[in-house]
Protein backbone atom coordinates (compact mmCIF):
# COMPACT_ATOMS: atom_id res chain seq x y z
CA UNK A 1 0.00 0.00 0.00
CA UNK A 2 3.38 2.02 0.41
CA UNK A 3 3.84 2.55 -3.43
CA UNK A 4 -0.35 2.99 -3.67
CA UNK A 5 -0.27 6.27 -1.54
CA UNK A 6 2.82 7.59 -3.32
CA UNK A 7 1.09 7.82 -6.67
CA UNK A 8 -0.80 11.12 -5.02
CA UNK A 9 -1.79 12.53 -8.33
CA UNK A 10 0.43 15.43 -7.86
CA UNK A 11 3.13 16.02 -10.39
CA UNK A 12 6.57 15.73 -9.05
CA UNK A 13 10.33 17.09 -9.76
CA UNK A 14 12.65 14.92 -7.86
CA UNK A 15 15.08 16.47 -5.77
CA UNK A 16 17.33 14.01 -4.61
CA UNK A 17 17.70 11.13 -1.57
CA UNK A 18 19.75 11.84 1.51
CA UNK A 19 20.65 9.64 4.73
CA UNK A 20 19.71 11.31 7.76
CA UNK A 21 19.96 10.19 11.53
CA UNK A 22 16.71 10.95 13.98
CA UNK A 23 17.46 9.71 17.40
CA UNK A 24 20.28 6.99 16.24
CA UNK A 25 18.18 5.59 13.82
CA UNK A 26 19.45 6.07 10.51
CA UNK A 27 16.93 6.73 7.93
CA UNK A 28 16.14 7.68 4.20
CA UNK A 29 14.74 11.12 3.22
CA UNK A 30 13.50 11.86 -0.59
CA UNK A 31 12.92 15.51 -1.30
CA UNK A 32 10.04 16.72 -4.12
CA UNK A 33 8.70 19.89 -5.85
CA UNK A 34 5.64 20.30 -7.30
CA UNK A 35 5.68 20.44 -11.23
CA UNK A 36 2.91 22.66 -11.96
CA UNK A 37 3.51 22.54 -15.42
CA UNK A 38 5.04 26.23 -16.09
CA UNK A 39 8.28 25.87 -13.79
CA UNK A 40 11.73 23.77 -15.10
CA UNK A 41 10.57 19.92 -14.73
CA UNK A 42 13.74 19.40 -12.67
CA UNK A 43 13.45 21.83 -10.44
CA UNK A 44 9.94 21.88 -9.74
CA UNK A 45 8.22 24.78 -7.60
CA UNK A 46 9.12 24.82 -4.03
CA UNK A 47 5.92 26.69 -2.52
CA UNK A 48 4.14 22.85 -2.21
CA UNK A 49 6.80 19.83 -1.80
CA UNK A 50 6.41 16.52 -0.38
CA UNK A 51 9.15 14.70 1.71
CA UNK A 52 8.89 10.88 2.18
CA UNK A 53 10.97 9.06 4.88
CA UNK A 54 11.75 5.53 5.36
CA UNK A 55 14.36 2.75 6.50
CA UNK A 56 13.21 2.13 9.71
CA UNK A 57 10.98 -1.22 10.07
CA UNK A 58 8.05 -1.29 8.02
CA UNK A 59 7.42 2.19 8.36
CA UNK A 60 7.11 4.62 5.66
CA UNK A 61 5.93 8.50 6.17
CA UNK A 62 5.00 10.74 3.81
CA UNK A 63 4.74 14.59 5.23
CA UNK A 64 3.84 17.49 2.48
CA UNK A 65 4.60 20.93 2.97
CA UNK A 66 3.23 24.30 1.43
CA UNK A 67 0.10 25.57 0.07
CA UNK A 68 -1.26 22.34 -2.70
CA UNK A 69 -3.33 24.93 -4.25
CA UNK A 70 0.13 26.01 -6.86
CA UNK A 71 -0.62 22.90 -8.63
CA UNK A 72 -3.28 22.33 -11.46
CA UNK A 73 -3.65 19.24 -13.04
CA UNK A 74 -2.26 19.46 -17.34
CA UNK A 75 -2.05 17.31 -19.29
CA UNK A 76 1.03 14.95 -20.23
CA UNK A 77 4.22 16.86 -21.59
CA UNK A 78 4.10 14.25 -25.01
CA UNK A 79 0.34 15.09 -25.79
CA UNK A 80 0.15 17.06 -29.53
CA UNK A 81 -4.11 16.11 -29.50
CA UNK A 82 -5.11 15.59 -26.03
CA UNK A 83 -5.88 18.26 -23.71
CA UNK A 84 -7.27 15.53 -20.92
CA UNK A 85 -5.18 16.21 -17.33
CA UNK A 86 -2.76 13.78 -16.95
CA UNK A 87 -3.73 10.69 -14.47
CA UNK A 88 -0.56 8.32 -13.23
CA UNK A 89 -1.04 4.66 -12.82
CA UNK A 90 0.37 2.99 -9.72
CA UNK A 91 3.28 1.34 -10.21
CA UNK A 92 1.72 -1.99 -9.53
CA UNK A 93 -0.67 -1.66 -12.34
CA UNK A 94 2.50 -2.53 -14.71
CA UNK A 95 2.81 -5.54 -12.34
CA UNK A 96 -0.44 -6.69 -13.18
CA UNK A 97 0.20 -6.50 -16.72
CA UNK A 98 3.02 -8.34 -15.95
CA UNK A 99 1.76 -11.02 -14.32
CA UNK A 100 -0.78 -11.02 -16.83
CA UNK A 101 -1.09 -13.96 -20.25
CA UNK A 102 1.39 -13.43 -22.08
CA UNK A 103 -0.55 -14.25 -24.94
CA UNK A 104 -3.68 -12.24 -24.19
CA UNK A 105 -4.07 -9.17 -26.16
CA UNK A 106 -3.86 -5.92 -24.59
CA UNK A 107 -7.52 -5.41 -24.66
CA UNK A 108 -8.37 -8.89 -23.05
CA UNK A 109 -5.56 -8.02 -20.30
CA UNK A 110 -7.36 -4.64 -19.95
CA UNK A 111 -10.35 -5.81 -19.12
CA UNK A 112 -9.57 -8.22 -17.44
CA UNK A 113 -7.81 -5.87 -15.00
CA UNK A 114 -10.39 -3.16 -15.28
CA UNK A 115 -12.68 -6.04 -14.23
CA UNK A 116 -11.08 -7.37 -11.34
CA UNK A 117 -10.94 -3.68 -9.89
CA UNK A 118 -12.58 -3.24 -6.29
CA UNK A 119 -13.54 0.21 -8.10
CA UNK A 120 -13.63 3.18 -5.55
CA UNK A 121 -12.00 6.42 -5.26
CA UNK A 122 -9.01 5.25 -6.42
CA UNK A 123 -10.67 3.40 -9.59
CA UNK A 124 -8.62 5.40 -12.33
CA UNK A 125 -5.38 4.80 -10.18
CA UNK A 126 -5.27 1.61 -10.01
CA UNK A 127 -6.37 0.49 -13.13
CA UNK A 128 -4.65 1.30 -16.26
CA UNK A 129 -5.54 4.25 -18.45
CA UNK A 130 -6.50 2.53 -21.62
CA UNK A 131 -5.71 -0.17 -23.92
CA UNK A 132 -2.38 1.55 -25.46
CA UNK A 133 -0.76 1.63 -21.87
CA UNK A 134 -0.94 -1.90 -21.50
CA UNK A 135 0.41 -2.23 -24.93
CA UNK A 136 3.14 -0.15 -24.08
CA UNK A 137 3.41 -2.48 -20.80
CA UNK A 138 3.28 -5.74 -22.74
CA UNK A 139 6.26 -4.13 -25.53
CA UNK A 140 8.66 -2.87 -22.89
CA UNK A 141 8.46 -7.01 -21.44
CA UNK A 142 9.13 -7.69 -24.90
CA UNK A 143 11.54 -6.14 -25.87
CA UNK A 144 13.36 -7.06 -22.17
CA UNK A 145 12.85 -10.60 -22.42
CA UNK A 146 12.64 -11.44 -26.11
CA UNK A 147 15.21 -13.77 -27.70
CA UNK A 148 16.40 -12.17 -30.28
CA UNK A 149 15.71 -8.59 -31.60
CA UNK A 150 16.16 -9.60 -35.06
CA UNK A 151 13.66 -8.15 -37.47
CA UNK A 152 12.64 -11.86 -38.57
CA UNK A 153 12.37 -13.13 -35.50
CA UNK A 154 9.85 -10.27 -34.62
CA UNK A 155 7.87 -10.92 -37.62
CA UNK A 156 7.39 -14.57 -36.32
CA UNK A 157 6.45 -13.13 -32.86
CA UNK A 158 3.67 -10.68 -34.88
CA UNK A 159 2.26 -13.64 -36.23
CA UNK A 160 1.02 -15.07 -32.87
CA UNK A 161 0.46 -12.21 -31.84
CA UNK A 162 -1.51 -9.93 -34.56
CA UNK A 163 -4.89 -12.10 -34.39
CA UNK A 164 -8.32 -11.10 -36.13
CA UNK A 165 -11.20 -12.52 -36.24
CA UNK A 166 -13.39 -12.50 -38.97
CA UNK A 167 -16.34 -14.54 -39.50
CA UNK A 168 -15.93 -16.17 -36.32
CA UNK A 169 -12.27 -17.22 -37.77
CA UNK A 170 -9.23 -16.09 -36.40
CA UNK A 171 -6.79 -15.14 -38.75
CA UNK A 172 -3.36 -13.47 -38.16
CA UNK A 173 -2.32 -9.90 -39.67
CA UNK A 174 1.35 -12.31 -40.76
CA UNK A 175 -0.44 -14.20 -43.11
CA UNK A 176 2.51 -15.80 -44.89
CA UNK A 177 6.14 -15.58 -44.32
CA UNK A 178 9.01 -16.96 -46.43
CA UNK A 179 12.63 -16.35 -45.62
CA UNK A 180 14.53 -18.78 -48.06
CA UNK A 181 15.62 -18.28 -50.91
CA UNK A 182 14.40 -14.27 -50.51
CA UNK A 183 12.20 -12.94 -47.66
CA UNK A 184 8.52 -12.55 -49.44
CA UNK A 185 5.78 -11.58 -46.62
CA UNK A 186 2.35 -11.04 -46.95
CA UNK A 187 0.75 -8.60 -44.60
CA UNK A 188 -3.38 -8.58 -44.46
CA UNK A 189 -5.64 -6.71 -42.40
CA UNK A 190 -8.53 -8.48 -42.72
CA UNK A 191 -11.02 -6.41 -41.48
CA UNK A 192 -9.68 -3.94 -43.85
CA UNK A 193 -10.30 -6.49 -46.95
CA UNK A 194 -13.84 -7.13 -45.08
CA UNK A 195 -14.24 -3.07 -46.30
CA UNK A 196 -13.58 -3.82 -49.88
CA UNK A 197 -15.55 -6.59 -50.18
CA UNK A 198 -18.49 -4.98 -49.00
CA UNK A 199 -18.12 -2.05 -51.18
CA UNK A 200 -17.56 -4.25 -54.45
CA UNK A 201 -20.84 -6.21 -53.19
CA UNK A 202 -22.91 -2.64 -52.61
CA UNK A 203 -21.11 -0.91 -55.28
CA UNK A 204 -22.80 -0.10 -58.53
CA UNK A 205 -19.78 1.11 -60.73
CA UNK A 206 -16.06 -0.24 -61.00
CA UNK A 207 -13.97 -0.09 -57.86
CA UNK A 208 -10.62 0.86 -58.21
CA UNK A 209 -7.32 -0.87 -57.05
CA UNK A 210 -4.03 0.36 -56.37
CA UNK A 211 -0.96 -1.28 -56.65
CA UNK A 212 2.39 -0.58 -56.56
CA UNK A 213 6.10 -0.87 -54.68
CA UNK A 214 5.74 2.07 -52.69
CA UNK A 215 8.27 1.87 -49.97
CA UNK A 216 11.55 0.56 -49.20
CA UNK A 217 11.96 -0.63 -45.34
CA UNK A 218 15.69 -0.88 -45.03
CA UNK A 219 16.30 -3.91 -46.75
CA UNK A 220 13.13 -5.04 -48.41
CA UNK A 221 10.66 -3.02 -50.39
CA UNK A 222 6.99 -2.96 -49.11
CA UNK A 223 4.24 -3.26 -51.69
CA UNK A 224 0.10 -2.26 -51.09
CA UNK A 225 -3.13 -2.81 -52.54
CA UNK A 226 -5.13 -0.07 -51.55
CA UNK A 227 -8.58 0.76 -53.01
CA UNK A 228 -10.64 3.70 -53.27
CA UNK A 229 -14.12 3.97 -51.69
CA UNK A 230 -16.24 5.70 -53.32
CA UNK A 231 -18.57 5.79 -50.82
CA UNK A 232 -17.42 8.56 -48.90
CA UNK A 233 -17.57 11.88 -50.03
CA UNK A 234 -13.75 12.32 -50.10
CA UNK A 235 -13.15 8.82 -51.70
CA UNK A 236 -10.27 7.69 -49.15
CA UNK A 237 -7.92 5.45 -50.91
CA UNK A 238 -7.44 2.78 -47.84
CA UNK A 239 -4.77 0.03 -47.80
CA UNK A 240 -6.21 -3.75 -47.52
CA UNK A 241 -2.63 -5.53 -48.23
CA UNK A 242 1.63 -5.76 -48.11
CA UNK A 243 3.66 -7.09 -49.66
CA UNK A 244 7.17 -7.30 -47.92
CA UNK A 245 9.69 -8.36 -50.50
CA UNK A 246 13.62 -8.52 -50.56
CA UNK A 247 13.89 -8.31 -54.35
CA UNK A 248 10.98 -7.09 -57.08
CA UNK A 249 10.36 -10.50 -58.72
CA UNK A 250 7.27 -10.24 -61.14
CA UNK A 251 6.12 -13.74 -59.47
CA UNK A 252 6.17 -12.83 -55.81
CA UNK A 253 3.74 -10.10 -56.73
CA UNK A 254 1.37 -12.39 -58.57
CA UNK A 255 1.70 -14.85 -56.10
CA UNK A 256 0.43 -12.49 -53.59
CA UNK A 257 -2.22 -11.07 -55.86
CA UNK A 258 -3.40 -14.07 -56.08
CA UNK A 259 -3.99 -14.74 -52.66
CA UNK A 260 -6.03 -11.84 -52.17
CA UNK A 261 -8.14 -13.18 -54.95
CA UNK A 262 -8.37 -16.21 -53.07
CA UNK A 263 -9.40 -14.60 -49.71
CA UNK A 264 -11.75 -12.14 -51.77
CA UNK A 265 -13.56 -14.82 -54.42
CA UNK A 266 -15.39 -11.71 -55.54
CA UNK A 267 -12.63 -9.54 -57.26
CA UNK A 268 -12.41 -11.57 -60.21
CA UNK A 269 -16.13 -11.66 -60.46
CA UNK A 270 -16.34 -8.01 -60.62
CA UNK A 271 -15.82 -4.84 -62.63
CA UNK A 272 -12.26 -3.37 -61.46
CA UNK A 273 -10.08 -0.82 -62.20
CA UNK A 274 -6.44 -1.89 -61.38
CA UNK A 275 -4.26 0.82 -61.29
CA UNK A 276 -0.47 -0.30 -61.32
CA UNK A 277 3.01 1.17 -62.73
CA UNK A 278 3.78 -0.99 -65.97
CA UNK A 279 5.92 -2.89 -64.15
CA UNK A 280 3.09 -5.54 -63.31
CA UNK A 281 1.09 -7.57 -65.35
CA UNK A 282 -2.53 -8.44 -63.47
CA UNK A 283 -4.69 -8.09 -66.64
CA UNK A 284 -5.17 -12.21 -66.12
CA UNK A 285 -5.65 -11.96 -62.18
CA UNK A 286 -8.99 -10.21 -63.14
CA UNK A 287 -11.18 -11.54 -65.71
CA UNK A 288 -13.69 -8.68 -65.58
CA UNK A 289 -10.66 -5.47 -64.61
CA UNK A 290 -9.81 -3.36 -66.75
CA UNK A 291 -5.69 -2.39 -66.25
CA UNK A 292 -4.73 1.20 -66.27
CA UNK A 293 -1.36 2.93 -66.02
CA UNK A 294 -0.64 5.44 -63.12
CA UNK A 295 -0.08 8.98 -64.85
CA UNK A 296 2.65 9.85 -61.77
CA UNK A 297 4.48 6.37 -62.67
CA UNK A 298 4.51 7.25 -66.02
CA UNK A 299 5.99 10.77 -65.87
CA UNK A 300 8.63 9.71 -63.42
CA UNK A 301 9.52 6.84 -66.31
CA UNK A 302 9.46 9.87 -68.87
CA UNK A 303 11.85 12.00 -66.35
CA UNK A 304 13.82 9.43 -65.98
CA UNK A 305 15.15 8.33 -69.55
CA UNK A 306 14.90 12.04 -70.81
CA UNK A 307 17.98 12.34 -68.29
CA UNK A 308 19.72 9.05 -68.52
CA UNK A 309 19.47 7.95 -71.70
CA UNK A 310 18.53 10.90 -73.73
CA UNK A 311 21.55 13.17 -71.87
CA UNK A 312 18.68 16.14 -71.98
CA UNK A 313 19.03 19.42 -70.25
CA UNK A 314 16.99 20.63 -67.31
CA UNK A 315 15.28 22.83 -69.05
CA UNK A 316 13.91 20.26 -72.02
CA UNK A 317 13.35 17.89 -69.08
CA UNK A 318 10.81 20.45 -68.14
CA UNK A 319 9.55 21.00 -71.37
CA UNK A 320 9.09 17.50 -72.49
CA UNK A 321 7.65 16.50 -69.31
CA UNK A 322 4.74 19.87 -69.32
CA UNK A 323 4.07 18.50 -72.79
CA UNK A 324 3.24 15.59 -71.37
CA UNK A 325 1.28 16.07 -68.86
CA UNK A 326 -0.88 18.88 -70.96
CA UNK A 327 -1.75 16.11 -73.57
CA UNK A 328 -2.89 13.66 -70.04
CA UNK A 329 -5.31 16.19 -69.65
CA UNK A 330 -7.31 16.33 -73.26
CA UNK A 331 -10.77 14.22 -72.88
CA UNK A 332 -10.84 12.79 -76.39
CA UNK A 333 -8.93 10.52 -78.00
CA UNK A 334 -9.54 12.58 -81.14
CA UNK A 335 -8.29 15.60 -79.56
CA UNK A 336 -5.25 13.90 -77.92
CA UNK A 337 -4.22 12.77 -81.50
CA UNK A 338 -4.59 15.84 -83.13
CA UNK A 339 -2.38 17.66 -80.29
CA UNK A 340 0.21 15.00 -80.47
CA UNK A 341 0.55 14.70 -84.72
CA UNK A 342 1.07 18.84 -84.11
CA UNK A 343 3.38 18.72 -81.41
CA UNK A 344 5.30 16.08 -82.63
CA UNK A 345 6.67 18.08 -85.34
CA UNK A 346 7.79 20.60 -83.09
CA UNK A 347 11.13 21.80 -83.38
CA UNK A 348 12.34 20.17 -79.98
CA UNK A 349 11.39 16.90 -80.92
CA UNK A 350 13.55 17.42 -84.58
CA UNK A 351 16.26 18.37 -82.16
CA UNK A 352 15.89 15.16 -80.04
CA UNK A 353 15.09 12.22 -82.13
CA UNK A 354 15.68 9.87 -79.41
CA UNK A 355 13.08 11.50 -77.22
CA UNK A 356 10.66 11.20 -80.36
CA UNK A 357 11.44 7.88 -80.95
CA UNK A 358 10.34 6.91 -76.61
CA UNK A 359 7.40 8.81 -76.91
CA UNK A 360 6.28 7.39 -80.31
CA UNK A 361 7.40 3.35 -78.86
CA UNK A 362 6.74 3.69 -75.15
CA UNK A 363 4.51 6.77 -74.08
CA UNK A 364 1.98 7.10 -76.43
CA UNK A 365 0.79 3.99 -76.88
CA UNK A 366 0.73 2.34 -73.80
CA UNK A 367 -0.88 5.82 -72.34
CA UNK A 368 -3.84 6.02 -75.01
CA UNK A 369 -4.50 2.10 -74.07
CA UNK A 370 -4.12 2.24 -70.45
CA UNK A 371 -4.82 5.96 -69.19
CA UNK A 372 -5.63 6.54 -65.93
CA UNK A 373 -5.46 8.87 -62.89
Amino acid sequence: MIICYRCDQYRWAHLGVYDIKYKGTELKKRCNAVDDGTCDRKKGNKAFQRWEYWGYEDLYLIHYTGNHKVFTPFKHRGAKNSRRPYIRSAPYVKEKVQGSNALSTPKAVHADIINSDAGGLRHAVNTPRDIKQVRNFKDAIGRKYRMSHDALYNMHELHSQLIQEHNGVSKSFVSHMLSIPRIVVHLIPHLLLHSLETLLKVSSSPVTLHYGTVFNVDDFYLSTVSFRNHLFEKEPIIPCGFLLHSRRLQQDHRNFIQVLTKELPVLITKRLNIVTDREFKFSDLFPCGTHLYCWNHIRRDLQWHLKSRCNCTADEICYFVNLFCKLQLLEREDEFDKQWSITRESAQFKKKPKVLAYFDNHIIPPFKVHASI
